[in-house]
């Protein structure tokens, strides 16, 4: 299973800053994201086959991602990455990019 990719600042519905998820198909994560978030705060998008989903989300989106998929990618809106998180024995392992 491939590792979710969280893209931030990427533009959603009416101009809205929000995140891209981008993840296997997976049911149960696709039906916890719409049982989760608000209709207005999350849209699939077919053309670029990820969620799209209010920033506000962020902590919860991690969090689900976790829950299904025991990983998660954070990246900026330039692709590069910001953080990786892992499930692991101990609980969750955050790896931040280290800034010059």
């Amino acid at each position: 299973m491939t590792i979710p990719v969280i893209q931030r600042e990427q533009t959603g519905p009416d101009g809205r800053v929000g995140l891209l998820v981008r993840t296997e198909y997976l049911y149960d994560f696709a039906e916890a994201l719409k049982q989760e978030f608000p209709r207005r705060d999350r849209l699939w998008s077919q053309e670029q086959e990820a969620w799209w989903v209010a920033v506000e989300h962020l902590d919860r989106v991690q969090q689900l991602c976790i829950e299904y998929f025991n990983a998660a990618r954070v990246i900026d809106g330039d692709g590069v990455t910001e953080e990786e998180l892992v499930r692991d024995g101990q609980g969750i392992s955050r790896q931040e990019r280290l800034f010059e």
